[in-house]
């Protein structure tokens, strides 16, 4: 899947753009039944701002699943949440 950067216009269309793409992937995901994850990676010394991951496909098994809940149970003291629903 391609990357989708705006360089040119203001924030807030490129805010606009990348939540228009994002709900996109999100239903598009929900449709196949396949796996949807976006996930936040902080700055660090090398890098001045954080950057957002989206990634879509067959990603998940039933033991990283398990795996990811267990580590939100964790850390619920600090805000972590999974939100769980049948889908059919």
């Amino acid at each position: 899947m391609n990357s989708v950067r705006q360089k040119k216009g203001s924030t807030k269309t490129r805010k606009s753009l990348f939540a228009d793409t994002l709900s996109e992937m999100l239903m598009s995901s929900l449709m196949e039944k396949r796996d949807f994850i976006i996930t936040f990676e902080p700055p660090d010394e090398e890098k001045s701002i954080g950057q957002v991951h989206v990634m879509t496909g067959p990603l998940i098994n039933s033991c990283m699943l398990n795996t990811l809940k267990h580590r939100v149970s964790l850390y619920s003291d600090e805000g972590a949440r999974v939100m769980t629903r049948r889908w059919d």
